[in-house]
């Protein structure tokens, strides 16, 4: 049902929304440390106040706590009622391919029964995690013990004000203190029954997949059972840790997935932490996904180890060192944002930032000698293609960013981006209208048309469904079809008919199929400031009329490689239509879009840190380029330096 990217993907919004909260009560306690510093003068002040206080604090957490499990339950809901039931749709081909019929998830009573089951179950479970909430304390003998969160509220304000109002510690330590304690700890939730707690965010993770491998392994046993089969393959990814390496990507019976994989425990397959899948395999019919050479092979490949400051690291620990470091930067981040915000002194804010710089450096070098992509959104906890589209689609990124970001510090970044990108989009659209020609002051010429073969358009955006009546046009293209609302000369019509030709001659596709349908259509039916964007999914390129109106189209392209040549976006537009042919000749089509760009980057993110380290300046291929590098978009950047080249 899912491929081992999409499930160590699925449950990162959540994890997102529990770190948000962790960080949230911390400011919160951060925030009345030092009000309560400012105000209170003496220890009978304090005592005076505590009771509000604190019941003032109870009332935030809660209400921060149930905005939190209000926003879990919505996400829940989506997992299971869109994430379950597309994967689950993908086994139609499985059915079909072996000739047997397959059950619609709308018509499957059973699953259906067994999802609403296990979506009651989790939110259930969310509810307990929040419900025993607390920070792991060192105690004088340097044990840790779980502190519930009141409590744990109640002594830091007690012990700290206390401390300040006789002089006894000056704010500055007590906030330090303070501060230490909690981002060392994280927020936790605690099983009382076994004394074991975990960090929230982790806790909110495995609650989610619990429920999640449920679900699929029903659809798996009774995807085996209809298909009559006992024996499953199991998935591979790279980095699986070293139990699970000697077991991945083989077939099993159904009782082998329990003996040999460890089915059904925490530890094996699909427990805690397990990106591995199962699916039905026919001894006779299907054929293995990889050899047990090719398996081999791998393995051996992974477990070589390489060195870096002279220790050596597998392909398992190396990847278990950069989570160790990702998790120590968040904590760096949260103890850097809460220092600010708390007031602390220049010098013990700069130590922060100094550490967390280190530590940056640090994860930037580790990654590069392990050959590892350097996860980014771990760290800073952020909620990631056609050209000109980016403008608005970039500014709403980093307006989500902003909204959602768990520190200031990253809310203020994103909304400076967010910024950047929302001004050059109203740039374009300032342009877009500058330089587009009045339809009702020019004479146009209805474009010949091919026997009047007429299509209909469909493009969404925003969740929207935009709907585009079209006509053929006659062009050697032979795949040009223009919106009956648009209006254009013949010799506009065949110079662009010319430049396609030219831009599939430079990519070396002149006789091949599968083009894409090029449409041609208003700035409104665009939507968005774009001159040209292509859809993968659709294999459908549009194309904004402003495109052949505009005295100045070098202006419209300026941020973009090559921005005189009037080929810069159509042939930047074909490069991404190549790679979705190329996928589609390798993989089949493309059913899932951001699986398809992570492929993409993968492709691509090796290319351009070569560029980089060959002395390439990316600065120097466009803005565009640029920005893209900064926001990890690497297949976008390098399509940009393949277009400075073709045109260069």
């Amino acid at each position: 049902m899912f491929t081992p990217t999409e499930i160590e993907a699925l449950p990162s919004a959540m994890e997102q929304l529990y770190r948000s909260l962790q960080l949230n009560i911390m400011s919160d306690l951060t925030e009345r440390l030092k009000a309560n510093s400012e105000e209170i003068t003496s220890a009978a002040d304090w005592q005076i106040n505590r009771l509000y206080e604190l019941g003032v604090s109870k009332d935030e957490i809660d209400s921060l706590i149930q905005s939190t499990l209000n926003v879990s339950d919505d996400e829940i809901d989506r997992i299971y009622d869109e994430v379950v039931k597309s994967g689950y749709a993908r086994n139609e081909e499985l059915y079909t391919s072996k000739g047997k019929e397959y059950i619609p998830y709308a018509e499957n009573k059973q699953l259906q029964q067994l999802v609403k089951a296990v979506k009651n179950q989790t939110k259930s479970e969310y509810r307990n995690i929040t419900g025993s909430l607390g920070f792991a304390v060192r105690n004088a003998d340097n044990t840790l013990s779980f502190t519930p969160l009141a409590d744990f509220y109640q002594r830091t304000l007690d012990n700290g004000l206390m401390q300040i109002a006789s002089g006894a510690v000056d704010y500055n330590t007590v906030l330090k203190k303070a501060v230490k304690a909690m981002t060392d700890s994280g927020l936790r939730t605690v099983d009382y029954a076994s004394g074991w707690s975990n960090r929230v965010d982790v806790a909110a993770r495995r609650a989610l997949m619990t429920g999640f491998n449920q679900v699929v392994a029903k659809v798996n046993e009774d995807n085996a059972e209809q298909l009559g089969t006992e024996y499953f393959e199991v998935s591979y990814h790279r980095g699986a840790r070293p139990a699970h390496q000697v077991w991945q990507g083989r077939v099993y019976s159904k009782k082998e997935l329990e003996t040999v994989c460890g089915l059904g425990t925490v530890t094996g397959l699909c427990g805690a932490n397990c990106y591995h899948s199962y699916s039905p395999f026919m001894k006779g019919i299907d054929t293995p996904t990889y050899s047990e050479e090719e398996l081999d092979r791998m393995n051996e490949e992974e477990n070589t180890p390489k060195e870096y400051n002279g220790k050596e690291y597998t392909a398992y620990e190396a990847q278990q060192r950069q989570r160790q470091l990702e998790t120590v930067m968040r904590a760096d981040r949260q103890k850097i944002e809460l220092l600010t915000q708390g007031g602390a002194d220049d010098d013990t804010i700069t130590g922060a930032k100094a550490k967390y710089f280190q530590r940056q450096d640090e994860y930037v070098k580790f990654s590069k000698a392990m050959n590892l992509p350097q996860q980014w959104e771990r760290i800073t906890v952020d909620g990631k293609n056609a050209l000109g589209s980016k403008l608005p689609k970039k500014a709403e990124r980093f307006d989500r960013r902003a909204e959602y970001s768990l520190d200031e510090d990253n809310k203020r970044i994103a909304q400076t981006r967010a910024d950047e990108w929302h001004d050059r989009a109203n740039t374009l659209e300032e342009k877009t209208k500058q330089f587009s020609l009045n339809t009702n002051e020019q004479k146009y010429y209805r474009p010949v048309f091919e026997e009047d073969i007429s299509k209909t358009f469909e493009r969404k955006i925003e969740g929207e469904t935009i709907t585009i009546d079209t006509h053929k046009a006659n062009t050697l293209c032979d795949n040009v079809y223009i919106s009956d609302k648009v209006k254009l000369k013949r010799k506009e019509l065949h110079n662009f008919d010319m430049q396609v030709r030219k831009a599939f001659d430079m990519l070396g596709e002149v006789e091949t199929s599968g083009k894409p349908e090029i449409c041609i259509v208003t700035p409104e039916e665009m939507r968005v400031n774009a001159i040209a964007s292509y859809m993968p999914m659709q294999n459908v390129l549009n194309v904004n009329s402003a495109y052949f109106s505009t005295s100045d189209l070098s202006g419209l392209q300026e941020n973009l490689a090559c921005p005189q040549d009037r080929l810069s976006t159509i042939l930047h537009e074909l490069i991404h239509w190549q790679d979705a042919k190329n996928y589609r000749a390798k993989f089949g089509s493309i059913n899932d879009y951001f699986e398809y760009c992570d492929y993409l980057n993968k492709i691509y993110a090796p290319k351009v840190e070569k560029l980089i380290n060959n002395g390439y300046n990316i600065e120097d291929i466009s803005e565009y380029a640029f920005e893209c590098l900064k926001d990890k978009a690497m297949d976008e950047v390098y399509n940009e330096y393949r277009v400075s080249k073709l045109l260069g």
